[in-house]
């Protein structure tokens, strides 16, 4: 019996060995497969990629005269202190207003800032074009803006724009060519007949003593009402709150005869009703006439040996009058809107607080002339030695503000027309005033 349970034993064991190991398979079985269901989660996991945060970007539409030599240096500074990228886009004044006429009459969100003059506010912000900016102009902000500028752009006490400089136009005279001349460079002429006088005198073969930019548009419209100023007229009225227009007021057909009468007597480039602004400044640079008028920011370029052979001997004074103790001028101060449409209005913000922070405001000052809006720095010794600030301030006081009205633009292509009508002898200044004034009148309602 003994025997028979000895022979068990070994049965035993082996019933339990084979029981252990099915339990241990099982439990590999089950470990691996579960290794095997988290080894299917993790590429899933690991798929999972975020997507990179988009870059802001801003499109910025301004005059090539307002955003200077620099404006793009100072787009790229704006994009590294704050990632926002900026689209910049320069043309000349004329482009940039029907760019921006074009895309706002269809309510794009083409730009996302603007440049601006406060007359064309008048047109945008009453019908909810131009976004309201007053959060920009806490008190103590605005105090630090020269008189007048930030009123410019107020409507019903909210601000619509930000003021980026400040600009008149002036006459600039090639001192070298009053010596050649024999006449004294100190003495530039202060009325129209001592402009004629000057012009005989200043007459080689491939110089003229005189030349303006007359090209159709904007350009010949404010070279007319500066003229028309500085004969004493006062171009417009305002009768309740319409305003009636005065073009064919005796002042104002004296002006237009003046114009025409300086390219007949070759006082006056007779290509000048084909000059832009920036066209004739680079042709009076090189010499090719003795004196011109244009924006005060142009005093800094005809220091710069680089860009005139003349530099150093080009002065500043102010426009002549028909007669001593009068002179004209006109405003061409610049502004920064925001569109209503844009879809990066707070990003719009940063660029124009930015921008037009005092200390870019004179760095525009001094490397490019530029006006500053603060009044700080017309007190400032490095910007007194760039701008000519008494013939900028001589100017101030003898302007031409053109008014703040819808139709603004319209009319000033009317005046253009008639103007130019004037220049190549197809009407007489009289008859070409009377009917450009009662259009104007027209279109306002008289």
């Amino acid at each position: 019996m003994s025997s028979n349970i000895q022979e068990e034993k070994p049965k035993k064991k082996i019933f339990v060995l084979t029981i252990a190991l099915l339990l241990l398979f099982c439990f590999s079985a089950v470990v691996v497969c579960g290794g095997k269901e988290k080894s299917k989660e993790k590429p899933a996991e690991e798929k999972k990629v975020e997507k990179p945060a988009e870059i802001e970007t801003i499109t910025v539409l301004m005059g090539i005269n307002a955003a200077g030599k620099y404006m793009g240096e100072r787009a790229a500074e704006f994009e590294n202190q704050t990632g926002i990228r900026v689209n910049l886009i320069e043309v000349e004044w004329d482009a940039m207003v029907n760019k921006q006429a074009v895309a706002l009459s269809v309510r794009e969100p083409t730009y996302d800032i603007v440049d601006c003059g406060s007359f064309m506010l008048a047109e945008y912000v009453p019908s909810g074009l131009y976004d309201d900016v007053t959060d920009l102009f806490p008190p103590d902000v605005k105090a630090k803006y020269m008189d007048g500028i930030v009123e410019a752009v107020t409507i019903d006490g909210k601000v619509y724009a930000a003021p980026l400089m400040a600009s008149w136009v002036i006459m600039f005279y090639n001192t070298q060519m009053f010596e050649e001349a024999g006449l004294d460079p100190n003495i530039p002429p202060k009325t129209w007949l001592e402009l004629a006088r000057y012009g005989k005198f200043i007459q080689p073969e491939t110089t003229y003593a005189f030349a303006d930019s007359l090209a159709p548009g904007e350009y010949i419209t404010v070279a007319f009402f500066r003229w028309a100023k500085s004969a004493g007229a006062q171009i417009h009225e305002w009768k309740g709150n319409r305003i009636h227009w005065l073009l064919d007021s005796p002042e104002c057909i004296d002006a237009a005869y003046f114009m025409r009468r300086m390219i007949e007597e070759g006082t006056m480039d007779p290509a000048s009703p084909t000059y832009y602004q920036q066209q004739l400044a680079d042709l009076f640079g090189k010499g090719h006439c003795a004196m011109f008028v244009n924006w005060d920011m142009m005093q800094l370029a005809f220091k710069d040996p680089e860009q005139s052979p003349y530099a150093g001997k080009i002065k500043t004074a102010p426009v002549p009058g028909i007669r001593e103790g009068l002179s004209g001028s006109i405003e061409g101060h610049e502004f920064m809107a925001i569109p209503t449409p844009s879809m990066h209005k707070q990003a719009a913000r940063r660029f124009i607080k930015f921008i037009t922070s005092v200390e870019n405001v004179r760095r525009r000052a001094i490397e490019q002339g530029m006006t500053p809006v603060y009044k700080e720095l017309f007190k400032d010794p490095e910007v007194k030695k760039v701008i000519d600030l008494d013939t900028v301030f001589q100017a101030a006081a003898n302007c031409y503000y053109r008014p703040s009205i819808p139709e603004y633009t319209e009319i000033s292509d009317i005046i253009s027309t008639e103007l130019q009508n004037i220049l190549v002898n197809n009407k007489d200044p009289k008859t070409a005033l009377q009917e450009a004034n009662a259009k104007a009148n027209a279109l306002v309602g008289w």
